[in-house]
């Protein structure tokens, strides 16, 4: 738990501990949606947020590419995939250890977001996996497919001419 008897000097401790900038340490705490409490006269973050903010801190400095949003993302998919995979799985039950804010709003919306980068990751994979199998195997494709394939083939690939059909052909278009 971190104590301060103000916001600023309870920011002044977080630039401290992570070795970051104010601007940094609001803009973590605004995407994590975390509000710090007032109990007393003294405001304080538990050691739920703390620990959370550890594990951002230690998840940004470890990779070069990552993100807030993605440290959000990958909070929600290391319990996701069991939760989603069940039909019993309610909207009203949260699979995640911690709760950025007290309605579980970062949750609700990491949450989502979560869902559909994995169906949208899932179709990606899909579609490139099928893909590579069609461009490989063709005979595999339907009649239809085949024919309008066999059409543009026609269309497009170039006819075999000679040097003096080809100089003739543009010297007509010339004119």
């Amino acid at each position: 738990m971190i104590k301060a008897e103000s916001k600023t000097e309870l920011v002044k401790l977080l630039c401290e501990r992570y070795g970051i900038t104010e601007n940094t340490v609001y803009t973590r705490l605004r995407k994590l949606e975390m509000r710090e409490t007032k109990q007393d006269g003294i405001l304080f973050l538990s050691d739920e947020q703390i620990q959370t903010l550890d594990e951002l801190d230690l998840y940004l400095k470890t990779d070069d590419r990552a993100s807030i949003a993605s440290f959000i993302t990958q909070q929600c998919t290391d319990v996701l995939p069991s939760e989603v995979q069940s039909p019993e799985y309610s909207s009203n039950h949260s699979p995640f250890s911690h709760s950025f804010t007290s309605d579980g709003t970062a949750n609700q919306i990491a949450q989502l977001v979560a869902i559909a980068q994995q169906k949208a990751g899932g179709i990606l994979i899909a579609e490139r996996a099928l893909t590579a199998k069609y461009l490989a195997n063709p005979e595999l494709l339907d009649d239809e497919l085949k024919e309008q394939i066999a059409h543009w083939d026609e269309k497009c690939l170039p006819t075999s001419i000679t040097a003096e059909e080809f100089a003739n052909h543009l010297l007509s278009e010339l004119s």
